[in-house]
């Protein structure tokens, strides 16, 4: 539909108000009922659902070794070593706890309490638990003794400075609610909570858990904050209640349409759709400030003829504004990741939405509901901003300073860094964020990537040739930076052979050695455990690599030196394979850089190309050039402060590439029709517009995880440069052209 057939279209809804209203309306409602189906989706993996193969590899890998990213919970002695006869009972009534959870895998749970000696008992040939040993001093300095003894406990089920123990456990992978789940852990570690003893929770099942609730708690604060900023605004600038109700009312039926769209089409709201609400408050009444801005300046008369000469002019810079905007975030359906190309089509069909909604609703609302709804002009305050940026493009030193400051923003892309850890989802000063630095202190890492080994031949893990390959691999991964420890065949078969008092059968495993090493292993772990080491077959072997660092860019890295040893060292005759969700973490990262890259060379080729076929030349792509210009310097400031790329900031992206370019495009109007007298109109209400928008996203500053706060401020940081930019570019090109 042409900006013409859209202004025919307004007119034909004036001509039957009340049909058009009820139609409307109805489709709203309609759409709508989508919202009863939205769940909450923050899963890792489901951001990977292009990549079917990769996941159902790794999938394959979890379920072979029964392994998936665990969940830790510490406890700590405040007042002495986990060697005591309190602590002890504490947790042991704390493990079992824990296996009582049906949503708990009850044969994953491992704990201090968990454990065996890897010798038998006394006129027995079952191994003894390392507790029942417990009951007096001396079965303590036999426990402390052995666990002492064995460096498999160091870092994973015991604290490096002993004061600390560990319950390691999967939740049950049939689980359908998660939050559900980890809150009723939160209330069990809550009744065992008393003086002396210091218990905390982490993992990343836990992280998402937690993200999934902020999303929900934001989800509800920020779309009547986004309304209350928008209605203030109109207000303050145009001084009618007509104007912000109507402005409300907008608001309100964009979104419904929307979220109801997105729960019919997906089901679900995830960390990137969690922000529409502000994005599509403002999204929904950049439109109609234009409208009011013209009526502002219009002599009163008619309200249904000034309506429909308001529209008359304004319908070309408008359709090619929704266009834009629409083309930045349709940009985003190119990725390959599910929740940014969610984001993309829904910010899109709302754009759409609201553009129609602009030339349909609004205008019954200015001359059938709200009669003669003249706006007061309260716009001096623009007329000096417009002011000052025209008198500053006039001063060739303002000019070489804008320069030089786009020039040192843009000196910072350099320095940008993409990452995406559930850990820095969340505020450094949050109990989340404090619980993983403190297990990242005292035991080997809160994060676990597992490394799976093939090998070819009979029983291939059984011979000493290959075990002692598997040594050296698992000494060279502990060495790398950010691993904290790892836990694979050669530790833990060493550590049954030295609690058996064979030693030398560890260091030089000679013939049957290995064997027999893995059936005492059997007997002291079980065969689950013993398979999430080593399978019945021997065929195929399990290292699992502990991180201290959660960020995936750290974990690519450590992945990469993995990669590299067994392509380049000599003597390795077997190939391996990653899973967990560090692996799908690294993954994400790389189909998220492709993301941007498509989006940032796409959407601006496009908007110029649409723009010099509106205008019949060239020139149109000038539009283009605040805005890319204002994109580098965000870009740059990120680099600069320090603020990483990643899933949810890059959404920043697109509202940039498509709203900023509408301040352009309404001057470029003005410009192109020779109407010097309107860009100071548009001028004023390009402010109005910015101002709108940038109060609307620093709602999003408010949010609980950093990466949405961050989006807030550098959304504001965008639309404003983009709006300068916009102003001075066009004063620029005005002077050149006179």
């Amino acid at each position: 539909m042409t900006g013409g057939g859209l202004v025919r279209l307004s007119g034909l809804c004036l001509s039957s108000p009340w049909q058009a209203l009820a139609v409307l309306l109805a489709f709203v409602i309609a759409s709508a009922s989508g919202l009863t189906q939205l769940g909450i989706r923050t899963d890792a993996r489901s951001l990977l659902e292009s990549r079917r193969s990769f996941l159902q590899y790794e999938q394959e890998i979890r379920d072979h070794f029964q392994v998936d990213d665990p969940i830790l919970i510490a406890v700590r002695n405040l007042d002495g070593s986990v060697y005591d006869l309190q602590f002890i009972d504490l947790l042991t009534s704390l493990t079992e706890a824990v296996r009582r959870f049906d949503f708990v895998r009850e044969d994953s749970v491992v704990s201090l309490a968990t454990e065996r000696f890897a010798q038998t008992g006394t006129g027995s040939l079952d191994f003894p638990r390392l507790f029942a040993a417990g009951a007096n001093s001396v079965g303590l300095d036999r426990i402390r003794e052995y666990v002492r003894g064995l460096d498999i406990y160091r870092g994973t089920l015991v604290s490096h400075d002993e004061r600390a123990a560990a319950v390691l456990f999967y939740l049950d992978p049939d689980d359908g609610d998660r939050t559900a789940s980890i809150q009723a852990l939160r209330e069990m570690i809550a009744l065992y909570d008393r003086k002396g003893v210091a218990i905390t929770l982490a993992g990343v099942p836990v992280a998402e858990s937690l993200l999934g609730h902020h999303i929900a708690q934001d989800f509800a604060r920020f779309f009547p904050m986004g309304v209350v900023v928008i209605c203030l605004v109109v207000w303050c600038f145009f001084g009618r209640w007509e104007l912000m109700m109507i402005s409300a009312v907008n608001i309100a039926a964009i979104n419904l349409f929307v979220f109801g769209l997105l729960g019919h089409v997906v089901g679900f709201v995830e960390i990137t759709t969690s922000v529409l609400p502000a994005f599509m408050a403002f999204v929904a009444v950049v439109d109609d400030i234009h409208i009011f801005s013209h009526l502002a300046s219009s002599a009163s008369g008619d309200t249904r003829r000034q309506v429909l000469t308001a529209l008359g002019r304004l319908h070309r810079p408008l359709l090619l504004t929704s266009l834009t905007t629409c083309v930045g975030f349709a940009s985003f359906t190119v990725s390959s990741i599910p929740a940014v190309r969610h984001f993309g089509v829904s910010a899109s069909a709302g754009t759409l939405f609201a553009l129609l909604w602009s030339f349909t609703f609004t205008p019954i609302l200015l001359t059938t509901i709200f009669r003669s709804p003249q706006p007061v002009r309260h716009l001096r305050l623009t007329t000096l901003v417009l002011l000052a940026i025209y008198r500053l493009a006039g001063r060739k030193s303002a000019k070489w300073g804008v320069v030089a400051a786009i020039l040192l923003m843009f000196g910072g892309i350099g320095r940008l860094q993409m990452q995406d850890g559930w850990e820095q989802g969340f505020s450094s000063r949050s109990e989340l964020a404090r619980d993983f630095a403190e297990i990242n202190r005292s035991f080997s890492g809160s994060h676990v990537l597992h490394v799976e080994l093939l090998a070819e031949g009979e029983r291939p893990f059984g011979t000493p040739k290959l075990l002692l390959q598997v040594r050296r691999f698992e000494q060279f991964i502990a060495s790398l930076p950010g691993v904290g420890g790892v836990a694979g065949p050669d530790r833990y078969l060493s550590a049954v052979a030295v609690a058996q008092g064979k030693p030398k059968m560890a260091a030089e495993p000679q013939g049957g050695d290995v064997e027999r090493l893995v059936v005492a292993l059997d007997l002291a772990l079980g065969r689950v455990r013993r398979n999430q080491i080593l399978d019945d077959a021997l065929q195929t072997a399990l290292v699992t690599v502990f991180l201290n660092r959660s960020d995936y860019r750290s974990a690519s890295h450590v992945m990469a030196a993995i990669e590299r040893y067994v392509d380049e060292e000599e003597g390795v005759s077997f190939s391996l394979a990653f899973a967990g969700g560090v692996s799908v973490g690294r993954v994400v990262i790389g189909e998220l850089v492709q993301s941007l890259v498509t989006a940032a060379v796409i959407a601006p080729i496009l908007c110029a190309l649409l723009l010099s076929i509106a205008y019949h030349s060239p020139m149109g792509a000038l539009a283009c050039i605040p805005t890319l210009v204002s994109v580098g310097c965000v870009l740059g400031l990120m680099g600069w402060l320090g603020i990483p790329l990643g899933v949810a900031t890059s959404v920043y992206l697109a509202v940039t590439l498509g709203v900023g370019i509408d301040f352009a495009v309404h001057l470029l109007d003005r410009q192109h029709r020779q109407d010097r007298q309107g860009i100071a109109k548009v001028g004023s209400a390009v402010i109005v517009d910015a101002t709108a928008v940038m109060g609307c996203v620093l709602v999003l500053t408010l949010s609980a995880v950093p990466a949405t706060y961050r989006l807030g401020w550098l959304v504001a940081a965008s639309i404003a440069s983009s709006s300068f930019l916009s102003l001075f570019w066009a004063q620029m090109v005005r002077r050149a052209i006179k």
